[in-house]
């Protein structure tokens, strides 16, 4: 199976190299990593993303700055089915690594019975409700044709992940459905480590993103379903029928146009 994986390094400290070497040193699988670097102020983690750029022939983006979580994956999801004609795309969050050799390719093998019927699957490393479904999650063609893109209206992270799985279940049933059963997503359970959010431990990013960049997405949420998660009023984006679920390839850097795209990227501070 030819696997497209993209992680995002936001912090020091050797995550990105545990995951990479927990997947890449041991995995039969033929896998295209797209390699983000999305914060340069740290040397050693511009040394760490070089050096495994080099090692494992990655697909390196030094952009050096948080461009959104949503646009890097965009990004490399697009390449990974389109150029590069991977089977699969798993989305990883830089915290995420696999316990043994094995466990990667096992969680893979458990994976497969899902990939032509569900949108995602996701990977769990304990039952629910500890799990985070999108820290490591296969973004299936089947579910990329249906759904397309993440909204890049979320930036740089939070929020998104709960538009695509609104997205994701008005796609698929035509109504909203729960975050923790619901017909889109399977979460399969692996032997992986998930210890935190490493985009937080930085306290001048948190700091921006908790005062900042996260009121503002919550704005935009608020703004486009009609309520904050779990209370939402509109079926569709912004209570437009018209309006589609889906974010194609094309309209990802502007999924909705002048009337409703945020315009306040200035915001992110690099």
């Amino acid at each position: 199976m030819k696997i497209g994986l993209g992680t995002l390094a936001y912090n020091a400290g050797g995550h990105t190299s545990k995951q990479l070497d927990s997947i890449l040193s041991h995995s039969k699988h033929d896998i295209e990593v797209f390699l983000f670097l999305h914060n340069s102020r740290f040397q050693e983690l511009i040394d760490e993303c070089e050096q495994l750029a080099e090692t494992y022939k990655c697909k390196y983006f030094p952009y050096g700055k948080n461009r959104g979580n949503g646009c890097s994956h965009n990004q490399a999801i697009q390449l990974a089915y389109g150029q590069y004609n991977c089977d699969i795309y798993i989305g990883g969050s830089q915290d995420v690594y696999f316990n043994t050799k094995t466990a990667f390719d096992e969680w893979i093998e458990k994976c497969i019975p899902y990939l032509d019927s569900n949108y995602m699957v996701s990977n769990a490393d304990a039952p629910p409700p500890k799990p985070a479904p999108f820290a490591f999650t296969i973004y299936t063609k089947f579910g990329f044709d249906q759904v397309g893109c993440l909204d890049e209206n979320f930036f740089p992270a939070q929020y998104e992940d709960m538009d695509f799985h609104r997205r994701c279940c008005f796609a698929m049933k035509g109504k909203n459905e729960d975050f923790w059963n619901n017909s889109y997503r399977e979460d399969v359970l692996s032997d992986s480590s998930h210890p935190g959010m490493l985009s937080r431990t930085d306290m001048s990013l948190a700091v921006q993103q908790f005062y900042v960049t996260s009121p503002l997405n919550e704005i935009y949420y608020v703004r486009k379903w009609g309520g904050l998660p779990g209370h939402e009023k509109f079926d569709h984006p912004f209570n437009n029928t018209s309006i589609q679920y889906k974010i194609a390839s094309e309209d990802c850097r502007s999924p909705y146009g002048e009337q409703y795209d945020r315009k306040d990227q200035g915001i992110v501070r690099i």
